[in-house]
């Protein structure tokens, strides 16, 4: 005995979204993109030429196949033909993969994605999903679109993209949480001079904790300072003595005050100079009692559960792996796209869950 089995059956046609259960990720989409404004698509509209295909269906498309880990402009027009989930929000469309890829790469599609952004962080805020107390800040590598066998590791550019950042950042900033990579000198300062609450590993704030390094000759804490004559006297008993003052810039022109030491004895001492960055310093000190405290420990903490397991997830679980556009702009929107992608997958689990 069998269920009954016939594919020549003739049906009528039903509506799409009852073959969905409610908390379908496509639902939330539709949701999403149908109330946006208007005056976000303006860049799309032509009055020349035939109609062409509205860019809330198009951008919808993308925001739906980007989850399940499809990315080539082909693979989604196959889907607009397999899936009935993509039909959903197609209808009888079926949108050719050229269009597609220039869609995506449209002169509005940064703007677009910007604007998308700003209204799921609003709405997330509005349903209190989120709170917007502190930002958590992190980054990670990922390949560009070119021969694979060419992979080039670049130096760390994490310090100098805080400060960009945070002017673009819509909200008012309580507190900033970062790691090692952006606590730079100008980063700390810059956030004091804002009055913007801060907690930003420095280079060596994990080493500084260790209990070797404590009682370690290296650790400047254990040398002896005389201020009236500006000296420093290291624990086997070298004498550095202050010589000039070092002026110098970053790469962002920032300029740092360097004080110079001199040891008598150069030849036997184990290093020859001391280079003091007094103001470093002081933002350093400030920093490690912030970090230190039980609720700077409990918010840093935080930030390893919210921000780190975000690029496992989009590596691993949706397969972004390497950009699929080339050219700074088009890796921008391809990285929107899949940021988005993974918004709205966790929106929907919030939202839908209960």
């Amino acid at each position: 005995m069998h269920i009954h089995y016939n594919t020549n059956q003739t049906t009528l046609p039903l509506e799409i979204s009852s073959f969905f259960p409610q908390d379908h990720l496509v639902f939330t989409i539709e949701r999403v993109v149908n109330t946006l404004e208007d005056c976000y698509f303006h860049a799309f509209y032509h009055a020349f030429a035939r109609p062409s295909y509205h860019p809330k269906m198009l951008i919808a498309t993308l925001l739906f196949a980007y989850p399940q880990g499809i990315f080539s402009g082909r693979k989604i027009e196959k889907m607009m033909i397999e899936n009935l989930a993509m039909q959903y929000l197609t209808g009888p469309l079926v949108v050719s993969y050229r269009t597609i890829n220039r869609f995506r790469v449209a002169e509005g599609m940064e703007e677009l994605i910007r604007n998308l952004f700003m209204d799921l962080n609003l709405r997330l805020k509005m349903e209190e999903l989120v709170t917007l107390d502190c930002l958590f800040i992190d980054g990670t590598k990922i390949e560009a679109n070119a021969n694979k066998y060419s992979f080039v590791w670049k130096k760390a550019t994490d310090t100098k993209t805080l400060l960009p950042l945070l002017e673009t950042y819509p909200h008012d900033l309580k507190t900033v949480v970062a790691d090692a990579g952006y606590g730079s000198e100008e980063n700390l300062l810059r956030l004091d001079e804002k009055q913007v609450n801060h907690l930003i590993k420095y280079a060596m704030f994990d080493k500084e904790q260790k209990r070797g390094y404590k009682q370690s000759a290296r650790n400047l804490a254990n040398w002896h300072y005389d201020d009236k004559e500006d000296s420093y006297t290291h624990p086997y008993g070298w004498y550095y003595r202050f010589h000039h003052i070092k002026h110098q810039k970053t790469q962002t022109d920032f300029q740092q005050e360097i004080k110079v030491y001199y040891a008598d004895e150069p030849k036997s001492a184990p290093q020859k100079g001391l280079y003091m960055n007094e103001r470093y310093k002081n933002l350093k000190a400030k920093e490690c009692q912030a970090l230190l405290s039980p609720e700077g420990r409990q918010i840093f903490a935080q930030r390893k559960i919210d921000v780190e397991p975000v690029f496992g997830q989009i590596k691993a679980c949706l397969g972004y792996k390497r950009c699929n556009l080339r050219g700074k702009r088009q890796v921008r929107i391809d990285m929107g796209l899949i940021l988005m992608a993974n918004n709205l997958l966790k929106y929907n689990k919030r939202t839908t869950q209960n």
